[in-house]
């Protein structure tokens, strides 16, 4: 009796380190997609692994970043068929050394995550230290890039302000998908080859959007109109965001404002029973940078973005 019971929990340890080393991919060695863009076939949003393998939950003190850049430039719109790269960045802002990474990006139609996703757009040539997994059957749907093998950072030697970068190539879907997400999982590591709790993960996702080429403003902010009867200004804005209906069809209408990771800032309802009326988002509170308002009546959106100063 005391050999099995010693044994068991020999075995026990053995069949841990098994699943929780995964030095040549979460995807290609585990059959999962850690990026949350999925919550069917068991798949887990982050690295836990179910629970015990590296952090248990998702950290504050590793922050993840998503930027669409078109030749260098950041977008938060994209065109459809068109190619671009995908900036991934990490940081580290807490107090433990974390020399090394490893990383899971997918890309999905529509901005939230689904039981069964559908992949949007065309990943590229990985960068270095980089993979591509394609979909097991059973395991997971999504096409997925991840690290091959733990890769240092790119700015720092992993003590706090460390930098976890990837630039990956990507070509927009052709047609049929209006709004595109693209979901990462970073977990940065503390080097002692083991996938424990000392390592820490976080995940993200951000929000885009098909480029309307039809109506451009003459800034390069793009315009919108429903029946002709809805304008928003000033564009730039800095404190008061002016929504302004004239000669609009009457119906009930819910505007809402998304920054560009996909996250509501704003939403209000306006019930138009006349041809002229006017609204105000107050703005003096969000970030700088570029937002999303969206018009919706009924099953018709329509969608223009702002920059706030």
């Amino acid at each position: 009796m005391r050999k099995q019971f010693v044994l068991i929990p020999f075995v026990a340890v053995a069949i841990s380190l098994v699943l929780c080393s995964y030095h040549s991919g979460p995807a290609l060695s585990h059959g999962w997609d850690c990026t949350g863009a999925e919550t069917g076939l068991q798949n887990p949003a982050g690295c836990s692994s179910g629970g015990g393998c590296h952090a248990s939950a998702a950290t504050a003190a590793i922050t993840i970043d998503i930027e669409l850049d078109s030749a260098g430039i950041p977008v938060t719109k994209f065109v459809a068929g068109k190619s671009y790269t995908v900036k991934i960045t990490g940081t580290n802002t807490g107090s433990t050394s974390l020399p090394g990474f490893g990383y899971q990006i997918s890309c999905i139609s529509g901005a939230t995550a689904q039981v069964t996703p559908t992949n949007a757009g065309t990943w590229g040539t990985p960068p270095a230290t980089s993979q591509f997994a394609a979909p097991q059957s059973g395991n997971f749907v999504l096409n997925i890039i991840e690290q091959s093998n733990t890769t240092a950072p790119t700015t720092g030697t992993g003590t706090t302000g460390t930098t976890y970068q990837k630039i990956i190539p990507w070509t927009a879907p052709a047609t049929g998908m209006d709004t595109v997400s693209f979901w990462v999982a970073l977990n940065a590591v503390n080097g002692d080859t083991r996938a424990d709790a000392g390592d820490l993960w976080n995940v993200n996702h951000a929000m885009y959007i098909v480029e309307d080429t039809a109506v451009v403003h003459p800034n390069g902010i793009a315009t919108v109109s429903v029946n002709n009867g809805f304008t928003v200004y000033p564009n730039p804005v800095n404190e008061v965001l002016n929504l302004q209906f004239d000669n609009a069809q009457s119906d009930n209408y819910t505007i809402s404002v998304y920054n560009v990771n996909g996250q509501m800032v704003a939403s209000e309802k306006v019930n138009l029973n006349t041809a002229s009326a006017a609204t105000s988002i107050n703005t003096s509170a969000w970030e700088p940078g570029v937002y999303i308002v969206s018009l919706q009546a009924g099953s018709t959106q329509q969608l223009v973005k702002v920059v706030k100063q």
